[in-house]
């Protein structure tokens, strides 16, 4: 790819790497939110429900949205809105105006994730492969460094991770303003509501979005209801999931890539699932924090290679196009995701362990729905390799 788009496919990892921060910085600070201003835990999981569902629900509307008002300007509109609703965030003094803040940070994410990848892919052209690995190990990165950067900068107080947020936001989108170029048009990738309510109704692809959002609701289960289980210090807890976010990463890009090589990229998640089953079957039976500690960094090779797959495969099993698939399966794990924070929050009440309880049903179901389901998805992935 040419020097400007190749500097423009920089720009936009950098900044999905930022955004990733973004949902991770907040991991480590739940319990000191909670003790600082008096909320309880499926008060304080709001923080990561209303940011994901506003996510979900704002996901097909700015697809649709961006291919008329371009890539470009959405990207932007995203930074923008993530950049004042974390200083936001960290001047509010209640749980109430916390989660309602949070909710339009996470309308900036909807814009920067419904519109990145696909800018990256139009872009890179015929490099296509290789501006993905950049997406995904943006998205690695961010996952990493979240917790870390949250820990730290939380160990000060805990508003000064949203204020950190809120002006390396400020800096990337004026980086981006100057040096992000706009992708050009295709008019095949111009999604209408229609479209994407079509794509919902090819079993293979609903099928692959169903368990997504199942498993989605695992994923963001365990990051954002651990925290409150362990219990332990801001910058501890900031370095816990700082190396779960580097295991997430680790598995997104290499671990991934090897097993679809050897199972195939539908198969490939019937081995993934399994290892995370077992490793929460063991959170459930043990007592020892340490060892699930160790087991919950684990979890993170584990997350990252199936949600690597699971991308992957969205794109795959669907005949729609990129932009079409990308909001539809979007919406749809947004969607699951925004239920297992504030979820676990509740069921923490009847017993510390039942949110893990929970998780490690929905990955059971999730597996025996995707083995029972492979060879539609097989057959899907075919059809679209020929068209």
């Amino acid at each position: 790819m040419d020097k400007s788009n190749n500097r423009s496919v920089w720009i936009v990892a950098g900044a999905t790497a930022l955004m990733m921060m973004g949902i991770g910085m907040v991991d480590p600070l739940l319990p000191d939110i909670a003790r600082h201003i008096g909320a309880s835990p499926w008060q304080v999981e709001l923080l990561f429900t209303t940011y994901i569902l506003t996510m979900a629900v704002c996901m097909i509307p700015i697809s649709v949205l961006s291919a008329r008002f371009g890539s470009r300007r959405t990207i932007l509109f995203g930074l923008a809105m993530a950049a004042t609703f974390a200083v936001a965030c960290g001047l509010s003094d209640s749980i109430t105006a916390l989660a309602f803040l949070r909710g339009g940070w996470g309308l900036g994410n909807a814009a920067f994730f419904a519109t990145a990848m696909i800018t990256v892919l139009a872009l890179a052209g015929r490099h296509a492969g290789t501006a993905l690995g950049r997406f995904e190990g943006a998205f690695a990165v961010g996952l990493a460094l979240g917790p870390l950067v949250g820990g730290v900068l939380g160990s000060i107080s805990w508003r000064a991770p949203f204020f950190g947020a809120g002006t390396m936001f400020a800096a990337t989108f004026v980086a981006s303003y100057l040096l992000i170029r706009e992708p050009p048009a295709d008019p095949a990738e111009h999604p209408r509501l229609r479209d994407l309510a079509a794509a919902l109704r090819v079993r293979p692809f609903l099928l692959l979005t169903l368990i997504a959002a199942a498993y989605y609701f695992c994923f963001f289960t365990v990051l954002a209801y651990t925290p409150l289980y362990l219990d332990l210090g801001v910058l501890p807890l900031g370095i816990v999931f700082s190396l779960w976010g580097l295991g997430a990463g680790i598995g997104s890009i290499s671990l991934s890539d090897r097993l679809i090589r050897r199972r195939g990229l539908v198969r490939a998640p019937l081995v993934s699932l399994p290892v995370l089953s077992a490793l929460v079957l063991t959170i459930l039976l043990t007592g020892d924090r340490g060892l699930i500690i160790i087991l919950v960094i684990l979890s993170g090779l584990a997350f990252g290679t199936t949600n690597a797959i699971f991308t992957d495969l969205a794109i795959d099993v669907s005949s729609h196009g990129r932009r079409v698939a990308s909001g539809a399966f979007n919406f749809m794990r947004w969607l699951g995701a925004s239920v297992g924070p504030v979820l676990a929050g509740l069921l923490s009440a009847v017993a510390p362990k039942l949110p893990y309880a929970v998780v490690l049903l929905l990955l059971v179901t999730s597996f025996l729905a995707l083995f029972l389901g492979r060879s539609s998805l097989e057959a899907a992935v075919r059809e679209t390799a020929l068209a």
